[in-house]
C-alpha cells in the first residue's frame, strides 16, 4: 500500500482540489481501517471499495472504526446487496455501476 502517497496527495491537493482514495477491494480489514484513517487525516473525502463487498461483517467493523466516508457498490449485482449495506449503514456513499 502507498500510505506515504496518500499524505503527499493530500498536501498537494489542499486548497486546490478535492480527492478520494480507491483501493479496489485489495485491503485486509486491518489495512482498510488503517488506510481509511490515514486518508481521513490527509483530507480525503472518501475511501472507495477498500475490501470485497462479499465480506459484509468486515464492512460493519470498518464502518465503526473509519473516520472517513466509505464508498462502495460498483460490484453489487442486485438490489438486495444494496439493501444490506444501506440498512446496516455499512457505507456512506453508494456507487452502483450502471453498465
Amino acid at each position: 500500500c502507498k500510505v506515504a502517497g496518500i499524505g503527499a496527495v493530500g498536501d498537494l491537493a489542499r486548497g486546490r482540489a478535492a480527492f478520494m482514495v480507491d483501493s479496489t477491494r485489495r485491503c485486509s480489514l486491518a489495512q482498510a481501517i488503517h488506510l481509511a484513517n490515514v486518508s481521513a487525516d490527509a483530507g480525503a473525502l472518501w475511501f472507495e471499495e477498500p475490501i470485497n463487498e462479499s465480506d459484509v461483517d468486515a464492512y460493519e467493523v470498518l464502518a465503526r472504526n473509519a473516520r472517513i466516508a466509505i464508498a462502495t457498490g460498483e460490484a453489487w449485482h442486485s438490489l438486495s446487496e444494496a439493501q444490506v449495506f444501506m440498512s446496516r449503514k455499512l457505507c456512506s456513499i453508494v456507487q452502483p455501476d450502471l453498465f
